[in-house]
């Protein structure tokens, strides 16, 4: 759960309380960052240091221990100039999403902001509804440079969950037919999209009188993807507000804005959301005041949607988020963080919606020859959504004495494994690893308990993160029985 950092005031005191608010009441930072630095991304050249100084102060606001939610957008329809950086190239000039040199400058850009965010959660596209409201033929453009980045960024960030977000507002308040035709539009990206993200605003949609129908509409067009859900923006007005140019009335209340939060913080804890950021924490009427000559009149909409009142009050919903907030995590295979063989650490969360086969390896083993078998088994289902993890070990007769080089050396070369290989680790005795101490416990793991004894037991985790299955070393990767349970797990 977390914010945006989005701060009620120009002012150093209100950046500096929104960080101190997010820090206390979140543990995760999304940092919303619409438009490309074209020219820079495109020919190599630094970002400016007002852009890097923002950056800076983004990175200063995350939670501590907190996740980073990084959205960047190449624009809404067209190529957008981030704030701070040279203006559009001429070669970009009038160039379409799908142009080579588009896409060049806008995976280098990508590359850079991984770079420096080091994100959890990577958004390549930010409520790109929008771009096919734009035009069918944008739309296409857009699709074309989704799938490019995704494929790049995910052979060198594999473990990244990356995705494109749309508004759940303007897919509630469009006919049906255009309903029918946007929902067909993202078909095209959903294979490449690791999350359904979605922002959601009630007060757009006609307000909080709809919310459950709003979400039973979202589980039926997108359950079906089989992707965890993630909410990437949401709030809801807590004041009645009119706007003085076109008298349209917002009718907020804090009741209808609590009564939002509970319903949606109800239903990302029944589906298992990844998370849920929350546009505001505080209401922005002094920054309003100070901007409001010069800023677009739509920019009030968003104005009172804050946990907090523009005196820092704590409104309701405040108070729902802070229960939830508090509630203490369930102990699952998803809360675990480990080393990979190449060092890099990658949390088992990025691994929900999948079925997991959890193996604890060793290279001078009788059941060594396994591996073959674990290749075959994860080449076999890997489409289906198996993915076998293994995990070297030394506890048994000193089978796996070698270093994580070696291991990784040995497997490739030996067996072609490709499937994730894990840094070596202890699976029983006193220096058991955390995530064994799990899977071996009797109040953790009842019914699959106890002490691993020996090289290559298996554990199956089915896509809810749930144990379903223990093998030991002596059932082969490719035993009926244990392919009955794989096709079960990932059902």
């Amino acid at each position: 759960m977390g914010f945006t950092g989005f701060p009620s005031d120009i002012t150093l005191e209100a950046v500096l309380e929104a960080r101190r608010f997010s820090r206390q009441n979140a543990d995760i930072l999304a940092h919303h960052i619409e438009g490309v630095p074209w020219a820079e991304s495109l020919h190599d050249k630094p970002f400016s240091e007002e852009m890097m100084n923002n950056w800076k102060g983004k990175l200063q606001a995350t939670p501590q221990s907190g996740k980073v939610y990084l959205a960047i957008s190449p624009g809404r329809g067209e190529l957008k100039v981030a704030d701070k950086a040279l203006p559009l190239p001429d070669e970009l000039k009038g160039k379409s999403y799908d142009h080579p040199l588009v896409k060049k400058a806008f995976l280098n850009y990508t590359r850079r902001a991984i770079e420096f965010f080091k994100p959890d959660y990577l958004g390549i596209g930010i409520e790109v509804n929008e771009i096919y409201q734009k035009s069918p033929q944008i739309w296409k453009d857009y699709v074309d440079l989704y799938r490019y980045i995704y494929d790049v960024i995910k052979k060198e960030q594999p473990h990244l969950p990356i995705f494109a977000s749309f508004s759940l507002h303007n897919l509630l308040t469009a006919s049906q037919n255009d309903q029918t035709k946007t929902l067909a539009a993202f078909d095209e990206i959903m294979d490449k999209c690791d999350f359904v993200a979605v922002s959601f605003y009630p007060f757009i949609a006609g307000g909080t009188t709809g919310i459950e129908k709003a979400f039973r509409w979202l589980s039926e067009h997108f359950d079906k993807y089989e992707k965890p859900y993630a909410i990437v923006e949401t709030g809801e007005a807590a004041d009645k507000l009119k706007f003085p140019t076109t008298s349209q009335i917002i009718d907020g209340t804090p009741q209808k804005q609590a009564n939002y939060y509970k319903v949606l913080l109800d239903f990302a804890q029944k589906k298992d959301f990844e998370f849920v950021i929350s546009f505001l924490h505080k209401d922005y009427d002094a920054m309003w005041e100070k901007i409001k000559t010069f800023s677009p009149e739509v920019f009030m909409a968003w104005r009172d949607c804050g946990l907090l009142d523009e005196d820092a009050k704590p409104r309701p919903a405040y108070k729902i988020w802070k229960e939830y907030f508090d509630i203490p995590l369930e102990k699952t295979i998803y809360g675990f963080r480990l080393d990979d063989i190449d060092g890099n650490e990658i949390e088992l969360s990025a691994y929900k919606g999948k079925a997991l086969l959890i193996v604890n390896v060793a290279s001078k083993c009788g059941f060594t020859k396994q591996y073959a078998p674990l290749q075959e088994l994860y080449e076999k289902y890997r489409s289906k959504g198996l993915i076998v993890l293994g995990f070297p070990a030394n506890n048994f007769g000193a089978q796996e004495p070698g270093s994580n080089e070696q291991i990784k050396s040995f497997c490739t070369n030996t067996f072609n494994v490709t499937f994730p290989m894990f840094a070596k680790i202890s699976v029983k005795g006193k220096d058991i690893h955390p995530l064994y101490d799990y899977l071996t416990g009797a109040e953790t793991n009842p019914g699959f308990d106890g002490d691993i004894k020996w090289n290559f037991s298996k554990f199956l985790i089915d896509r809810h993160g749930k144990c379903i299955g223990r093998y030991d070393s002596a059932v082969e990767p490719l035993n009926s029985l244990l392919e009955k349970d794989i096709t079960f797990a990932i059902e």
